[in-house]
């Protein structure tokens, strides 16, 4: 074989010539290896050189075969001073004289700039000094809204004849806005700074300016407003001033059943009777409401367990819970008296000292707001068994406004054999 060197462009095979090389039938095949990479080149990557704009001739029309120019930085026209308007020059964009022009399908010549800003005689009626000022015509198809300005942020004027304003619907009716046939001479209508409060007379001064008002009282004749000509009031209202000042009328309305009208510091108007519109010694027992009872109560209620204590007996020397006897109250703040009372049935509570020397503590009872101990109390015996009145164990307790629970524990004395027994018993709880 040949001795052979690639080519640094487009590695082709190139046989050394001389006797090292060996040339014999392989020189051959090599030439033609070579002269068909030449033969199938293209400059694209591995197949040539690339091709400089210095190794170009553009001398007729260049067709791209219908593909994008990309990446281009810019697009350079040459200024023709007339024209182009040839038979193949349809579809192109030209400069001509420094302007910039675009030919269309059928060859016609439109012109887009002038003077360095964009052509809008092409616009026809609508000119003006646009290019140089900074006046625009916008439309934006969010508020569907025209916009005329005179420059950026600043609407412009408009001088027209009649203006109609149509329903933003299709076919829509219109109001129109006309001046006046023989008008002596021009004049300006100044709206208002703010639309008025209310439903007012509009007023337009000498000078073009609107305002709003309400009739002055010298257009009005005494005593010509009739009552239907009174506005209408609120249900269940009357009309008057509520406040201690002079001013003009309102309704002042009973809002609730029950309430009545009377004046409270310097306020006229409906409410409940306090207790300063109350004469002393006013109230009879028989205006009281009656108390309600329950196990559980409102405000003012008298609560009573619902059952009582049976017959209820310990030994024990630590506190439980009394069987039944347990209330839920809600107060106002006021103090709440506390007391075991007798059911229908004959009621009972017993102590028993077991042992055999004078009087000594054989009984307690506890009083429980919730989970939180009030008040204790300790009752005691001589040898054997006593009875206590079952009115004597109570307490007055002063809690906070609020709803509690209470009830009763007990226990019984140290003594091996002393007892304390509740019979028939039922908790009451009221608020003084």
């Amino acid at each position: 074989m040949a001795m052979l060197t690639i080519s640094s462009n487009m590695g082709l095979s190139l046989p050394v010539a001389g006797p090292q090389g060996r040339a014999g039938p392989d020189w051959a095949n090599d030439l033609i290896k070579a002269y068909l990479s030449i033969d199938s080149h293209d400059h694209s990557t591995g197949r040539g050189v690339k091709i400089t704009p210095a190794g170009l001739n553009i001398n007729s029309d260049l067709s791209i075969s219908q593909r994008n120019l990309i990446d281009l930085r810019s697009s350079r026209f040459f200024s023709n001073t007339d024209a182009i308007n040839g038979s193949s020059d349809l579809n192109c964009v030209y400069v001509k004289n420094g302007d910039l022009y675009f030919n269309n399908g059928s060859g016609t010549s439109i012109q887009l700039t002038s003077a360095g800003a964009i052509n809008v005689s092409s616009l026809g009626a609508i000119t003006g000094d646009y290019s140089s000022s900074s006046a625009n015509l916008s439309y934006s198809d969010t508020t569907k809204v025209f916009s005329f300005t005179q420059s950026s942020g600043i609407t412009a004027k408009l001088a027209c004849a009649d203006v109609s304003i149509y329903e933003a619907v299709s076919s829509g009716n219109a109001v129109t806005f006309k001046v006046p046939t023989g008008l002596a001479s021009s004049y300006s209508i100044t709206l208002g700074s703010a639309l008025p409060s209310a439903t007012r007379l509009v007023r337009i001064s000498s000078a073009g300016v609107w305002t709003y008002g309400t009739a002055d009282t010298d257009m009005l004749t005494d005593n010509a407003i009739t009552d239907p000509k009174i506005r209408q009031s609120s249900g269940l209202s009357i009309l008057g001033r509520a406040s201690n000042t002079t001013g003009n009328i309102a309704d002042i309305t009973a809002s609730s059943d029950g309430y009545v009208l009377r004046r409270s510091g310097t306020t006229l108007g409906f409410g409940q009777v306090v207790t300063a519109g109350i004469a002393d010694a006013a109230i009879t027992q028989v205006k009281k409401a009656v108390r309600s009872t329950g196990a559980s109560v409102s405000a003012g209620g008298l609560a009573i367990s619902s059952s009582s204590s049976g017959s209820y007996t310990t030994t024990s020397t630590s506190y439980a819970d009394v069987t039944g006897l347990t209330v839920t109250i809600t107060t106002l703040g006021n103090p709440v008296m506390l007391m075991l009372l007798p059911t229908t049935s004959v009621g009972a509570f017993y102590i028993t000292n077991a042992g055999s020397s004078g009087p000594q503590p054989q009984g307690y009872i506890k009083w429980v707001r919730d989970s939180t101990d009030v008040a204790e109390e300790s009752f005691w015996a001589n040898t054997g068994t006593d009875a206590v009145s079952p009115g004597l164990p109570k307490f007055l307790d002063t809690p906070a406004a609020g709803t509690y629970v209470y009830k009763v524990q007990a226990k019984a004395g140290s003594g091996s054999s002393d007892s304390l027994a509740l019979t028939n018993l039922k908790l009451y709880a009221w608020e003084l």
